[in-house]
């Protein structure tokens, strides 16, 4: 299977081109420009680079949450775009699981977290054994404060931390006095493409979806993004309706 995956749910973006356990082509940015600047010319980037057209890939894999609301609306009109009126395949995969990934070898806890602000992230954790991963825990937004006594109670085994809050987690672990902690080093601490597309070929995003219940793979223009949290938009309008208060995105 030629497949092109695509991330574009994190700060950092990137695509890449994988055909079965062959990485033919990676690109990635984390420059602080935004998704709608830079997946689209990653994309012609990789796939130029695997000496490959759209019309040669059998699908397509992005992550389709959580993460950034933005990020993930570009992310999934790109694949509506390039995808539009062909049969292809789509492979939606976890943000968090493709962040995993990068610790698929690791033996002990991985926890992967992105920033959802106001004190918050998004994270999953997972066990690993040296050659896969199990999830132990599904995708959530939860308070870091409250990830810090999940982890406590995980003391004594050793604790990767990925993904672009990855170090938010880290650092407060460490300041509360947590061992066994050990951030990734930053080239593999960001979800990217090749991760998304390791989520696909080692089985991972399929059990994700037999596991919550959704057809995998997908026709692309059936495709609903994983938000967790409801926009920065509708929370302001509730606040002002009185039924929540308004925090920042």
């Amino acid at each position: 299977m030629k497949l092109l995956a695509m991330e574009a749910a994190s700060v950092s973006g990137s695509a890449a081109v994988r055909e079965e356990d062959k990485l033919l082509a990676l690109s990635f940015r984390n420059r602080g420009l935004t998704h709608s600047q830079t997946l689209l010319p990653m994309v012609e980037e990789v796939l130029d680079a695997a000496g490959m057209k759209i019309t040669d890939l059998d699908g397509i894999a992005f992550t389709d949450g959580p993460g950034s609301f933005t990020g993930l609306r570009i992310g999934g009109a790109a694949v509506k775009g390039l995808f539009f009126g062909r049969k292809a395949c789509c492979y939606p995969v976890s943000s968090l699981l493709a962040a995993a990934c990068g610790g698929i070898a690791f033996s002990g806890i991985v926890s992967a977290s992105m920033d959802a602000r106001c004190g918050q992230v998004y994270n999953a954790l997972f066990r690993g054994d040296g050659k896969t991963l199990t999830r132990l825990t599904a995708d959530r937004a939860l308070p870091v404060a409250e990830l810090l006594e999940e982890l406590r109670a995980l003391e004594g085994t050793p604790i990767l931390h990925l993904g672009d809050g990855g170090h938010i987690v880290f650092g407060e672990a460490v300041a509360a006095g947590q061992t066994d902690q050990i951030l990734a080093p930053a080239g593999m601490r960001y979800p990217t493409a090749a991760g998304v597309a390791e989520a696909v070929f080692s089985g991972l995003a399929a059990a994700d979806a037999e596991r919550e219940g959704y057809s995998f793979p997908l026709d692309p223009e059936q495709l609903e993004l994983r938000y967790l949290r409801k926009p920065q938009a509708e929370r302001e309008r509730e606040a002002r309706e009185g039924r929540t208060p308004a925090k920042p995105e």
